[in-house]
């Protein structure tokens, strides 16, 4: 499992084997869209919607609406510096090398935030919100 909580293993036969696959609600009213996230390249492909580069390699994805408009934000972790860069919003950093990014509407205002798990000592940091401690090394964050 990737650092984000996407099985990169599940890809399709048209997609390179280091494609992360992400299921993503771009509009609360429509159907989930599919697309896959390159790592090696920053390419991003939102099936029958559009095809873009934002990132680069050993990025990991965490779309997200970070801006609270309903739409999804496309936006990468990188964990050797813990830059959280979102896609004409923002750029920061947050985290560290071993650190899970786990973005996701935890203030219930319909806007995701910035977040992350460290599984060594059980730390849940919500940029903003809080600090807690919840789990144990080896755990895998659940945040949706």
């Amino acid at each position: 499992m990737s650092r984000t909580g996407i099985v990169p293993e599940l890809v399709s036969d048209d997609g390179a084997s280091s494609d992360i696959p992400l299921p993503l609600e771009t509009n609360p009213s429509d159907a989930s869209t599919v697309g896959i996230y390159r790592p090696t390249s920053g390419l991003w492909a939102l099936r029958g919607l559009t095809r873009f580069y934002y990132g680069g390699e050993n990025d990991l994805p965490v779309p997200g609406d970070y801006d609270g408009d309903g739409t999804v934000d496309c936006g990468v972790f990188r964990p050797a510096s813990g830059l959280w860069a979102v896609r004409n919003l923002t750029r920061l950093y947050f985290g560290a090398l071993s650190d899970w990014a786990v973005p996701a509407d935890y203030s219930g205002d319909g806007s995701s935030e910035i977040a992350i798990f460290r599984d060594t000592s059980g730390l849940w940091r919500i940029r903003g919100l809080t600090t807690i401690y919840f789990g144990t090394q080896g755990d895998v964050p659940v945040s949706r």
